[in-house]
């Protein structure tokens, strides 16, 4: 914020590894997913990260519709194969979700990939 001027706007996301993220997560790479504070994740938490700083809260929600990039895993062994068979799958996910869900997406907390904050300096 110290390098935001006023009427600046803030935009932060973070992964969102809950839901079914955290399942695919768990399997990919469960080393990884311990590094994370998953109840940051939750968008209560993630809310309030931001009171009480000098910043009008504009959007916080959970952001995108399921994506299989979110996920990594080391090269080598079966589970980089799936992941990369996912991942060239996505493609045609995201063709279904546009005509499922249209340009509004489907954002939950179950399977949206991210969180976003957006907010104005006062």
């Amino acid at each position: 914020l110290e390098f935001l001027k006023p009427g600046g706007t803030l935009i932060i996301i973070i992964p969102n590894f809950r839901g079914l993220n955290r399942i695919l997560f768990y399997f990919f790479n469960p080393e990884m997913l311990k590094k994370h504070n998953l109840d940051v994740m939750k968008i209560e938490n993630f809310r309030k990260l931001f009171e009480g700083l000098p910043i009008e809260s504009r959007y916080v929600n959970y952001y995108g519709t399921f994506n299989f990039g979110l996920f990594n895993t080391k090269n080598i062994g079966i589970k980089y194969y799936i992941h990369r068979f996912l991942v060239r799958l996505q493609v045609l996910l995201n063709i279904i979700f546009m005509f499922v869900f249209g340009n509004r997406g489907f954002e939950s907390r179950y399977f949206s990939p991210y969180l976003i904050y957006i907010g104005k300096k006062k």
